[in-house]
């Protein structure tokens, strides 16, 4: 084995370390795709890891695994998220590149054969200093339904949004929209595990007013599920 192999295979297992510790406090399972090689470097070691897939399934093909699970139909969505999300962060001439983190969603064939949909959060993991990203972080969870081709990407700072047009080739930049009271009061509760009826209750409103506040979270925080607003509002600290 050579100097080069001894210090890759170090890295995993640096990296397959780091990220046992963030699987054991995250609910949702995680990879780390290599930029370069598309192969994933680490997948949480959970007996599944989505839509009934191992995680050796899903290891071993790498990227893939989640072009060969996609829906038809998004195949081409999902085959250009990844370039156009590193030309992004390649353009942002900034230190702070691991402060960004990308939202999408596509269908996926489960093991039975069922569509269903899956939500990604992606983060820049191991960059260089001349800025250069080596791997993502990524995490993957069930969506009760898909936003389309929507790709997002979010300063989790300066709280500032970007959405990209495939369409027109170009992002679209906007300033993330802050919770109101009453709305970050709904996601607290949520995110304790409160029913609907429940936080209707708690907050002396009727049901229907609580559907309605979440739906105005959903558009405010572009996403299309409870999860992925729990992820959201948890990761970007917006309570």
């Amino acid at each position: 084995m050579n100097m080069n192999d001894t210090m890759n295979n170090k890295r995993l297992e640096n990296l397959a370390d780091m990220c046992d510790s963030f699987s054991s406090v995250t609910a949702p399972p995680a990879y780390i795709l290599d930029v370069e090689t598309k192969e994933m470097l680490y997948v949480s070691r959970y007996p599944m890891f989505i839509a009934g897939y191992t995680a050796a399934e899903a290891k071993a093909k790498g990227k893939s695994f989640f072009m060969e699970t996609c829906v038809p139909e998004d195949k081409e969505f999902l085959g250009n998220v990844l370039p156009v999300m590193l030309k992004f962060y390649e353009n942002l001439h900034s230190s702070k590149i691991n402060h960004y983190s990308a939202t999408f969603s596509h269908g996926l064939m489960d093991k039975k054969g069922r569509s269903v949909f899956v939500a990604h959060q992606v983060a820049p993991f191991e960059v260089k200093e001349d800025h250069k990203i080596l791997s993502v972080l990524g995490t993957m969870s069930p969506a009760v339904i898909s936003r389309g081709h929507d790709l997002t990407i979010r300063d989790n700072l300066g709280l500032m949004r970007w959405k990209y047009d495939f369409l027109a080739m170009k992002w679209n930049e906007y300033k993330e929209m802050q919770l109101s009271e009453t709305e970050k009061r709904v996601m607290l509760y949520v995110c304790n595990g409160l029913s609907i009826k429940q936080i209707a209750n708690k907050l002396s409103r009727t049901e229907s007013s609580i559907k309605n506040t979440r739906s105005k979270i959903f558009f405010k925080l572009g996403v299309g599920s409870i999860q992925e607003a729990v992820m959201t509002v948890l990761t970007h600290r917006l309570l």
